[in-house]
């Protein structure tokens, strides 16, 4: 019940990675069977490797670590393909990191979040930036009291400060108001003369 809408419907990869459908990864993880998963974090060499806890969210709430540069690290190697997969693998999973296009560049990125002991969350976006040939990394951490501090947040931080450095193109800037003239007051018909 308390699901976003994005998650009531049936999924692809490309439609539950792109919304961070929990339950449609939890059935994925539970197909490989944890074995299979660590032996795979540990050959893509993802941060600790460490699953355990509770298996049907170790990503979430588990002992799996994996730091910023170690995150650059391994989105750099999915995209450049040195990650052993099918090139059709490392596709489909781009179709679902692609956040915003333009003409001339593209904006792709893995959301997530997890609530920490304190009661606070914590909530980061890790991807990369194309523009023509040149490619852009990057993993953004921040913190809020709630889910709902960190929504809406973290693509307009990334894309500002891809802008700020050069890598994107600066905003439009917005387009001055035309002034509007004021209305002349208007014409009324005199009063008839009393006759």
């Amino acid at each position: 019940e308390g699901w976003p809408a994005a998650w009531r419907r049936d999924q692809t990869v490309v439609s539950a990675l792109k919304d961070s459908v929990q339950w449609y990864a939890q059935q994925v993880g539970a197909q490989m069977g944890s074995a299979r998963i660590t032996q795979n974090l540990k050959r893509l060499k993802y941060g600790n490797a460490d699953i355990s806890g509770d298996p049907s969210s170790f990503w979430l709430s588990g002992n799996l670590r994996i730091s910023s540069f170690e995150q650059i690290d391994f989105l750099r190697a999915l995209r450049e393909n040195r990650l052993g997969f099918n090139p059709r693998v490392v596709e489909t999973l781009r179709a679902g990191m692609v956040l915003e296009r333009a003409a001339d560049w593209t904006i792709l990125g893995k959301y997530g979040s997890c609530p920490l002991p304190d009661g606070t969350h914590l909530g980061w976006l890790v991807g990369w930036v194309e523009r023509g040939p040149k490619v852009w990394y990057y993993a953004l951490t921040v913190d809020g009291k709630s889910l709902a501090d960190l929504a809406g947040v973290r693509l307009p931080i990334v894309k500002g400060s891809m802008q700020e450095l050069g890598f994107l193109p600066a905003p439009e800037p917005a387009p001055e108001p035309v002034p509007v003239p004021a209305a002349a007051p208007a014409a009324t018909d005199p009063e008839p003369a009393a006759g």
